[in-house]
């Protein structure tokens, strides 16, 4: 944590590393837990909440209680409810490489907002090159889709693009009274409560209680868990908390391309999965952009944290 703390560009680069792999574990869960996203959502924070939680216990950080956090804390956790369930939900209404082009609007919507909440100005360079990103995406995600693309399922990939950047942008602000380990322990407990309670009422509705802990008997269930949890969740979320705190939000959401570029490299090396000329291109595109953003000199005025 302290080195993304001295040098927030690398745990910019850490944490988007990290989600990119989480794609591999998340996509062996999604057919083990046979598509439910409240019992996936319910298992991952549950186990990050309580790694959290221990942690506190042994003195290895520090947290405060959760009713003393909550007046500062609500708005993030607000936005991680939501985001977390129109990213999953708009995939059932629309074609995943479509939805994952849309989704990629975040960091851009993410810097329109840091423009009125905390007066940052981008220069527009920046900004173009952020569309770059953006372009970057596209080509990777282009065609080949058998799906029906729905109104509905624009709808909710639009709203899940919009709830991650005001989720990008009221962690900074929750950060000035909250560490990241309190963000993300008070977050995990939020996730871990409401989709808990609607998954176990989907199995109490089926009168099967015990089928939420069943999966738990298969190891390679309980593999994939933990790097979703421990260090997807818990150490990764947390680097993104204190990213978001210290980097201007331009630069900072300007990296999740590189999310794209590890799910797909991630793909191919581990699940054989074919590199198509179009993800080469793309993958360069997506680089191109984050590391024109980064190289931007910028006039804006910005938090008294950001890009220390």
């Amino acid at each position: 944590m302290n080195f993304a703390e001295e040098k927030p560009i690398l745990g910019a680069i850490a944490y988007n590393i990290i989600f990119g792999f989480a794609y591999l574990p998340l996509k062996f869960l999604t057919e083990a837990l046979q598509g439910s996203t409240s019992h996936l959502l319910s298992l991952r924070f549950g186990i990050c909440f309580l790694g959290l939680w221990l942690m506190g216990k042994t003195g290895v950080i520090t947290l405060r209680k959760i009713r003393q956090m909550w007046r500062v804390a609500w708005p993030p956790c607000l936005m991680y409810v939501l985001s977390s369930f129109f990213e999953p939900t708009s995939l059932l209404f629309y074609p995943t490489g479509k939805a994952s082009v849309i989704l990629a609007l975040a960091p851009l919507f993410s810097t329109i907002f840091a423009v009125f909440i905390f007066r940052e100005k981008p220069t527009s360079a920046q900004i173009a090159c952020m569309l770059v990103s953006f372009m970057g995406v596209a080509v990777v995600n282009e065609g080949g889709e058998d799906a029906e693309a729905t109104t509905l399922g624009f709808i909710l990939c639009l709203a899940g693009a919009i709830s991650t950047a005001m989720l990008n942008n009221v962690i900074r602000k929750s950060g000035v009274s909250l560490s990241p380990w309190e963000l993300s322990y008070i977050m995990s407990f939020t996730i871990f409560v409401v989709y808990g309670t609607a998954s176990l009422i989907q199995f109490g509705a089926a009168g099967d209680i015990l089928g939420y802990v069943r999966p738990l008997t298969n190891i390679k269930v309980i593999g994939s868990l933990f790097f979703l949890s421990i260090i997807s969740s818990l150490y990764a979320n947390s680097l993104r908390n204190v990213v978001m705190e210290k980097m201007q939000m331009a630069k900072a959401t300007s990296f999740t391309g590189i999310c794209t570029v590890t799910a797909i490299l991630a793909g191919v090396i581990f699940l054989h999965e074919q590199f198509e000329q179009k993800a080469a291109i793309g993958t360069i595109i997506v680089l191109l952009g984050v590391l024109g953003v980064n190289l931007c000199k910028r006039t804006a005025v910005h938090t008294a944290n950001a890009d220390k």
